[in-house]
């Protein structure tokens, strides 16, 4: 028996809870099960905290959450078009 199956990792440390939900969310729209911790701890956000809030996956999952991740920073990094048609319609008005 593997007694590494069902093992959890913090994969991700956030320094606020939105951030912590956006990555949260991409993770189980792609069958990845994650949860956070931490995200109740009044002092995230600022230099109080050790912690930011944490996102925990399983340790067999690691490979798959990473490969999203480097996909959605590749994707993000390069699509800088939303910021051109936003400047297009401020110009227009």
């Amino acid at each position: 028996m593997n007694e590494n199956k069902d093992k959890t990792i913090v994969f991700m440390d956030f320094p606020t809870q939105g951030e912590a939900s956006i990555v949260k969310g991409a993770l189980e729209s792609n069958n990845i099960p994650c949860f956070l911790s931490n995200e109740n701890n009044p002092f995230v956000g600022n230099n109080l905290s050790e912690y930011g809030v944490r996102l925990h996956i399983f340790e067999k999952d690691k490979e798959k959450a990473e490969e999203l991740m480097e996909l959605i920073n590749s994707v993000t990094e390069d699509d800088d078009s939303w910021e051109d048609e936003s400047l297009e319609e401020t110009r227009e008005l």
